[in-house]
């Protein structure tokens, strides 16, 4: 404690000294509405005593109790008005605390808000920013590189199943001019024979290309075989 304090006491904050106003103003209205009660009544009574009067014919009486009546009356109309100024006075205290809390509050947050815009480095996060968007684009890269590469797959296993279908189908379509060749050449007699002959052949080597994909049948038709297979290598080349 300074000396100052000691000798004049404690100095009091600004909330302090608002609240202890506002004790007093309350105080002081409540002083007033009580005195303001008694006067009411002195008022009734005055009232009530001129009535008396006035029914028993005093009018001195009357005319003495009508001054105090005008009398009560204007300092009841005083105290009133008095009453109305410190109730006055008290909003405008009540709006100074108000003013006092806010300024208070404000001060608070100012802090704060410097606070946080003291850590906050702007190259740092445009820094960040400028990372974050290029590692954003690398991502989209490499998705579209994957997407890509699987589309080609999917058409490169499309293509060479078109190839092997149009290859085996090629070969099946030979096979069979073949023998519709050697069927001409046989004679009537025998016609039957080499058709079944021939359409057996024919189903034995689809069922063994399908198979292995090589059309080594390996039968009683030798020489059809080795064409076929000669074929064959020369379509992979």
């Amino acid at each position: 404690m300074g000396v100052m304090d000691y000798i004049f006491g404690k100095q009091k904050t600004p909330q302090q000294q608002i609240r202890e106003a506002q004790r007093l103003l309350n105080r002081s209205m409540r002083e007033i509405d009580r005195e303001i009660s008694r006067i009411d009544a002195s008022q009734k009574q005055t009232e009530s005593q001129i009535r008396q009067y006035a029914t028993k014919g005093n009018t001195a009486a009357c005319r003495v109790s009508a001054k105090d009546l005008v009398r009560l009356r204007r300092h009841r109309h005083q105290l009133y008005s008095l009453r109305t100024q410190l109730y006055g006075l008290n909003l405008r205290i009540t709006t100074l605390s108000t003013n006092h809390q806010l300024a208070v509050s404000m001060q608070g947050a100012t802090k704060a808000i410097k606070s946080m815009n003291s850590k906050v480095q702007l190259p740092k996060m445009q820094q960040l920013l400028v990372e974050f968007e290029k590692q954003s684009e690398v991502m989209n890269m490499k998705q579209e590189m994957v997407a890509d590469g699987l589309d080609d797959a999917f058409e490169e296993l499309s293509d060479d199943e078109e190839q092997e279908d149009e290859i085996v189908q090629q070969i099946l379509d030979e096979i069979g001019i073949q023998a519709s060749m050697k069927l001409n050449s046989v004679p009537g007699s025998s016609l039957n024979e080499a058709v079944n002959q021939s359409s057996n052949s024919q189903s034995a080597m689809k069922s063994e290309l399908l198979l292995d994909g090589t059309g080594n049948a390996g039968g009683h038709n030798r020489s059809l075989d080795d064409e076929l297979q000669s074929r064959l290598d020369n379509l992979k080349k």
